[in-house]
C-alpha cells in the first residue's frame, strides 16, 4: 500500500507543499472522514487463523472510530472501512451486517472494502460477480452504506509489465500493463460495480490504484468503460504532494522542482481522465507509521519499536499537514470528498515490521488476559480528533 520501498525524508520544502494553511472549522470541500480496519481478518481486529487472543470487541472499535471523527457533533460524516470477501454467504459478511447496524447507533457508517483478485477472474463469470455484489449490497444498504471500495490492488503487481516495487510504482502508461490481464480485470471490476449500483444508483463506488504515479491503470479503466463513481488513491508521506510529485524518490519539492506532476489535475482536472468524479484518499499515513527506523518495510532494516515517542510525534505531524492540505485543495474547488486514515489499531503481532505501528492507538496483551486491549492513545488520534471537532 506504500508508494515505494524506502523511508520518506520529509523536509521543510515538502511540508510547504502539503500545508496550504492551518485550516479548521467548516467543511466546504472535504466533508467525509474515516478510519480503516481489518476487523475480520487480522488480530487484534478479529479472531481468525488460529489466533489465541480474543480481539478488541467491535463496540470498543466503533467508539474509537467515533471519537476520532469528533462524534457526537463531528464536522464530517464518519466512516469505518472494513475488509470483506466477495461472498454474501461468508461469515464475515454476516459479521459486517451486525457491525453496520451497530455503527449507525454511534454516528458511524460502514465502508466495505471488497477485494477482486485472481481467484475471481479465473473462476467467476461477470454475471456471477454482478449477482454477488447485488446480494451483498442488498444486505448492507438498509444500514446506510453509501460508499464502497472495490480494491484493484491485485491488478497493479499482477498485470503490470514492470516490477512496481523496484520502480517505485511508476506504471504511468497504459502500455505498462498486460492487455489480456487488464481486460479480464476491468471486466470483473465493471460487473461487480454494476451489482452495487443496481441496488443503490447513487452510491459512491471507489476502485483504488495504490497511489503515486500509477496512471496507466486509470487509463485502462476509462477506456474499458468501468462505471466509476469515485476515484481512490492510497497516498502516504513518501508519495510526495498530491499536486506536485515526480519520478524521483523520495519525491521532495527539491527533486520535483523541474519535473512536477500534478496527479490531482491529471485525474480530475478540467482536462483530466475523470473531470466530474470525486477523489477519496482511501489510505493515508506517514510512511512506516510511527516507526523511527530507516528501512523497515517487510522486516528489512531497523526493527520498529512500539510506543517510540519520536516516531509517534512524526506520524501525527505528517497526518495533520496532509489533512490540512487536502481540505485546502477541496476548499479551492478540487473534488476531494473524503480521507481515510490507515489504520485504527496497531498490530503488534506484525513486529518488527512497520505494519505493526500504523494505528491511531496502541494495543497489547498479557499472559494474564486472554484478549487484546487498548494500552494507549497515540498523538495521531488526538490530531485527527481535533481536525474533525468544531
Amino acid at each position: 500500500d506504500l508508494c515505494g520501498t524506502e523511508m520518506s525524508k520529509l523536509n521543510g520544502a515538502l511540508s510547504l507543499a502539503l500545508v496550504v494553511g492551518a485550516i479548521s472549522g467548516d467543511t466546504a470541500g472535504l466533508d467525509s472522514f474515516g478510519v480503516a480496519g481489518h476487523f475480520t481478518y487480522l488480530n487484534p481486529y478479529g479472531r481468525d487463523q488460529g489466533l489465541t487472543k480474543w480481539p478488541i470487541n467491535t463496540t470498543e472499535q466503533l467508539k474509537l472510530v467515533a471519537g476520532a471523527c469528533g462524534m457526537p457533533g463531528g464536522l464530517r460524516k464518519c466512516y469505518y472501512k472494513t475488509d470483506l470477501p466477495p461472498d454474501p454467504t461468508d461469515i464475515h459478511v454476516d459479521w459486517a451486517l451486525k457491525l453496520a447496524a451497530q455503527a449507525t447507533t454511534m454516528n458511524v457508517t460502514l465502508m466495505p472494502l471488497i477485494g477482486i483478485n485472481g481467484a475471481e477472474l479465473a473462476t467467476r463469470s461477470p454475471a456471477n460477480l454482478t449477482a454477488t455484489a447485488e446480494a451483498i449490497a442488498n444486505l448492507l444498504d438498509p444500514h446506510g452504506v453509501d460508499v464502497w471500495q472495490v480494491s484493484d490492488e491485485w491488478a497493479t503487481p499482477h498485470c503490470a509489465r514492470i516490477d512496481y516495487k523496484t520502480t517505485f510504482g511508476m506504471n504511468m502508461n497504459k502500455s505498462d500493463y498486460d492487455p489480456v490481464c487488464m481486460k479480464n480485470f476491468t471486466t470483473a471490476l465493471t460487473a461487480f460495480i454494476n451489482g452495487i449500483l443496481h441496488v443503490n444508483p447513487t452510491a459512491t463506488v471507489v476502485p483504488i490504484s495504490m497511489g503515486w504515479m500509477r496512471l496507466g491503470i486509470w487509463q485502462w479503466m476509462k477506456d474499458e468503460g468501468v462505471p466509476l463513481t469515485g476515484i481512490g488513491l492510497d497516498w502516504y508521506s513518501d508519495c510526495g504532494a498530491i499536486n506536485c510529485t515526480c519520478t524521483a524518490y523520495p519525491p521532495t519539492l527539491t527533486a520535483c522542482a523541474s519535473n512536477c506532476t500534478n496527479i490531482l489535475d491529471l485525474l480530475i482536472g478540467p482536462d483530466g481522465l475523470f473531470p466530474r468524479i470525486p477523489i477519496w484518499i482511501t489510505e493515508m499515513n506517514r510512511k512506516n507509521g510511527a516507526c523511527n527506523g530507516t528501512d523497515v518495510y517487510h522486516h528489512s532494516g531497523t526493527p520498529c519499536i512500539p510506543a517510540d515517542p519520536v516516531g509517534e510525534q512524526a506520524q501525527a505531524v505528517y497526518v495533520e499537514q496532509a489533512l490540512n492540505s487536502y481540505k485546502a485543495l477541496a476548499d479551492a474547488g478540487h473534488r476531494i470528498e473524503g480521507a481515510i486514515i490507515y489504520e485504527l489499531l496497531d498490530q503488534p503481532s506484525r513486529a518488527p515490521d512497520a505494519e505493526s505501528v500504523y494505528g491511531l492507538v496502541r494495543v497489547s496483551n498479557t499472559s494474564a488476559r486472554n484478549s487484546w486491549f487498548v494500552s494507549g492513545i497515540k498523538p495521531i488520534y488526538n490530531t485527527v480528533r481535533a481536525f474533525n471537532t468544531p
